[in-house]
């Protein structure tokens, strides 16, 4: 699995590589996609539950 400084790390040089206009839309966005990963795992849902 990749650590949370990692994904953070991948997250920006892909951000790099895009226009800027993407990097501030992807930025404001990604409260958005925590929420909906969030949600997602609440409910009971992931496969990853009873993950051992």
């Amino acid at each position: 699995m990749i650590s949370s400084c990692d994904a953070q790390l991948l997250k920006f040089i892909g951000i790099n590589y895009s226009s800027p206009t993407m990097a501030s839309a992807m930025i404001d966005l990604m409260p958005t996609f925590t929420f909906i990963l969030a949600v997602y795992h609440w409910d009971g849902n992931s496969r990853f539950e009873n993950y051992q």
